[in-house]
């Protein structure tokens, strides 16, 4: 009786599951919004967000009913019990899930961006690109080594104007802009 219920959860659930890794394989797996997604956003130490985790999601419902078919169904071959079978099943069901959903994570991490942040420039010394007005008259642009990436920014100073080629150290960042100060004063 019970080997009957986890065949029929196991059966579809797998062709369905197979079905969506092979279409998305093909690149056909756009849902437009079609796919029920509730999820949480990761938040790190430093304020930064993570990505959202989809926890909730068709593809995981599918992998948890194909590890609780099959997990079930071997579990009953090899002579347990059928609470201890379900069991199981939930068990490596669950398993399915953290899998699936680490595994989404960590590719959703490899496809963002790595870019320094602008916050990690201050106390950075640089070269003026373009020369900058004196007393927040205007914008130039600088030269800066952020997290091992050269980086060309806006810049201001509050002091005079800074030349083409002169040695500038960032003292603080206003919006999307460095503000710098002559390094050879």
């Amino acid at each position: 009786m019970i080997e009957n219920v986890f065949m029929y959860i196991a059966m579809p659930a797998t062709v369905i599951y197979v079905l969506i890794i092979l279409f998305s394989l093909l690149g056909m797996d756009s849902t437009d919004g079609l796919e029920a997604d509730f999820g949480g956003d990761l938040e790190l130490e430093d304020g930064e967000s993570a990505g959202s985790i989809q926890i909730f999601t068709v593809r995981n419902l599918l992998g948890f009913l194909v590890g609780l078919g099959w997990a079930g169904l071997a579990a009953l071959e090899f002579g347990f019990s059928n609470l201890i079978a379900t069991l199981i099943g939930i068990g490596i069901g669950l398993v399915m899930i953290i899998i699936q959903t680490s595994l989404f994570y960590f590719m959703n991490r490899l496809s963002q961006p790595n870019e320094p942040s602008i916050k990690s420039a201050v106390g950075q010394m640089g070269t003026v690109y373009l020369t900058i007005p004196a007393r927040r008259q205007g914008m130039g642009k600088v030269t800066v080594i952020i997290d091992g990436v050269v980086r060309t920014l806006n810049a201001t100073t509050s002091g005079e104007e800074i030349k083409t080629g002169s040695l500038i150290q960032v003292e603080s960042v206003l919006g999307d802009a460095l503000v710098v100060s002559n390094a050879v004063e």
